[in-house]
């Protein structure tokens, strides 16, 4: 995915799931920032970005390094480092006084480089000559201690330890997340369940591990994530700002339960499901029907053994003839797939999708459901199962016929719904467990063990639970989770021995 010209991927955070984050659920992030570059030649910060340094408490104390005396005859250096300082003197003006900005050349063997080095910046070689250059920033918050030096402070500090090229495009979007991060007492708190690898884990057919998620290491960048298992019975709103739910596998009713009441405690919550998920372990991962016991509660329905297909959107991949061919399930979203009017999505430019399924309204539904992201009219549902083993794409085009239907492939639901569980938490004599694994327990249990179950239960004061959303819900469901994979949106690459991200969707 793209988001505009500085926030890819969820443009960055989208990273689908980061703009989905700050649009939708936060006030933290900077809804629609981007980088413009006025006939003046000067930039103007976005509304986000202004926000975000009016709301600092306390002052802000900015560090540009750079070695002006050692680029002289490297221009193109002076010149991204020129649009930098004019970006930090906007971010000053637009603080009130809040920021203070101090511009450094740290000249080899000077105190001001030994600062540099001290606060964690990277000198990297430039030109022909080799020379090491510093380029990068500091921020610290709060009041400095008397006495105390910048470096030896015990602030909060965070810095950009070099202004990579690969990143000029989003620096607005850098230095507001940095400035950001410095100036929070926390991390807002995300609780995430998913049955796919995202946080990295071991392949155990390449036997090797396999790498984190970029989508998932930005937003922890941003926010403290816990994972949460699959037999989780307490998902507390107090506990988590937002709930992220990616491709679970075998949910116990517990968790199901817990998930149902965190949603009707006012709890923000976003899915990502997916009838095909191509970045399961050990092969795809078909999706499970245990959401929809929730999304069908919910007035909405999303399909587990259909992907939507679509002749217009379909991407171009390798055929084993080495020929190019179209894929009906590889979709590239663009303007005319996003609703403009829904601020979770206005700012993304494109969008690529997997295999996604579709999301359908229940009949008589109390909800709202606003479409997000929708395929054309030259789509159609495709059974899942056909992907199996499937080498050559030009198969899935073998009885394809449009249904002249938009087939919605994401959306928001928002209104009063009741509880997915009307007779409360399940419980059997071992607790609060999956009714029917309670009753299979049970048979197998002594006598013994049964009478002193139901004794147990007889004393036990029923839990109480909500019946009843508190206010209207807030739910986002995305039919995808490939979408969220490096693979769809974004290239890593090395500078100077740290991992670099190349949006390019």
């Amino acid at each position: 995915m793209r988001v505009s010209k500085w926030f890819s991927g969820a443009g960055l955070v989208v990273l689908a799931i980061v703009v989905l984050f700050s649009t939708l659920f936060t006030d933290w992030l900077f809804k629609g920032a981007r980088i413009d570059l006025t006939e003046g030649g000067l930039y103007t910060l976005s509304s986000g970005s202004k926000n975000i340094v009016q709301d600092l408490d306390e002052p802000l104390d900015l560090y540009f390094f750079f070695s002006d005396s050692t680029t002289k005859e490297a221009l193109a250096w002076r010149n991204y480092a020129k649009q930098v300082r004019e970006l930090l003197e906007e971010f000053v003006l637009a603080s009130d006084g809040r920021i203070n900005l101090t511009v450094i050349d740290p000249e080899p063997f000077s105190e001001d480089e030994d600062r540099a080095a001290a606060f964690g910046l990277q000198a990297a070689p430039i030109g022909n000559a080799g020379d090491s250059v510093y380029f990068g920033l500091v921020a610290q918050y709060g009041e400095m201690e008397d006495g105390a030096s910048p470096e030896e402070n015990e602030r909060p500090t965070l810095e950009i330890p070099f202004f990579k090229p690969e990143r000029q495009e989003f620096l607005e979007y850098d230095i507001a997340k940095m400035i950001y991060q410095v100036s929070q007492e926390r991390k807002p708190r995300v609780g995430l369940i998913a049955g796919l690898d995202v946080a990295g884990g071991f392949n155990m057919m390449m036997r090797q591990p396999t790498q984190p998620w970029f989508s998932v290491e930005q937003i922890k960048q941003l926010f403290e994530v816990k994972t949460i298992g699959n037999d989780e019975q307490d998902i507390a709103t107090d506990d988590y700002e937002l709930l992220v739910v990616i491709h679970p596998k075998e949910l116990s009713e517990q968790t199901l339960f817990a998930i149902d009441q965190y949603v009707l405690q006012g709890g923000h919550a976003l899915f990502f499901v997916d009838p095909y998920a191509e970045q399961a372990q050990m092969g795809a991962s078909k999706a499970s029907d245990d959401l929809n016991k929730l999304f069908n509660t919910w007035g909405v329905n999303v399909s587990t053994q259909e992907f939507v297909g679509d002749a217009q959107l379909a991407l171009q991949v390798g055929s084993p003839s080495g020929q190019p061919v179209r894929h009906l399930g590889i979709l590239q979203l663009t303007d005319q797939n996003l609703t403009r009017d829904n601020p979770i999505v206005s700012q993304l430019e494109t969008v690529h999708l997997s295999s996604a399924g579709y999301i359908t309204r229940v009949e008589d539904a109390a909800t709202e459901m606003a479409a997000l992201m929708t395929s054309t009219e030259y789509a159609m549902p495709i059974v899942a199962s056909k992907l199996d083993m499937m080498q050559d794409p030009r198969g899935l085009a073998m009885g394809f016929a449009p249904t002249g239907e938009r087939y919605v492939l994401a959306a928001a639901i928002r209104g009063e719904v009741e509880t997915a569980f009307p007779d409360g938490v399940p419980i059997s004599e071992t607790g609060a467990v999956d009714e029917d694994d309670g009753a299979d327990e049970a048979s197998d249990a002594t006598e013994e063990q049964g009478s002193a179950a139901e004794s147990a239960a007889s004393d036990a004061k029923p839990m109480e639970y909500l019946k009843r959303s508190r206010q209207p819900i807030n739910v986002v469901i995305v039919a995808d989770t490939d979408v969220l994979s490096d693979r769809l949106w974004v290239q890593i690459r090395q500078f100077f021995g740290q991992n670099v991200a190349s949006p390019f969707a």
